[in-house]
């Protein structure tokens, strides 16, 4: 998955955590400037993060979290990651 999937993905959890089609978020944007995410959403969006990329983030990770952007770094990360181990359990 590319980043740009990557961040769509997210921004669709973000309107569906918030139950708002119309919301119009940037990769960039602060989750603090988002109307109407809290500190319940965001535990929402990485319980849901964890689900759908299949990784695992900790709560150092998720404390870090500011913006979207940052978010899809880190997933990208572990992905990588994630490949690379199987990769390497599979030869």
């Amino acid at each position: 998955m590319k980043k740009d999937e990557i961040v769509a993905r997210l921004t669709d959890m973000i309107s569906e955590i918030l139950d708002n089609k119309n919301i119009n978020i940037a990769k960039d944007t602060p989750f603090h400037d988002i109307e109407g995410f809290d500190s319940i959403s965001k535990v929402m969006l990485f319980a849901e993060t964890e689900d759908v990329f299949s990784i695992h983030l900790n709560i150092d990770e998720i404390s870090l979290f500011e913006t979207i952007s940052d978010i899809t770094d880190l997933i990208v990360k572990k992905r990588c990651n994630n490949d690379s181990m199987n990769k390497s359990a599979t030869s």
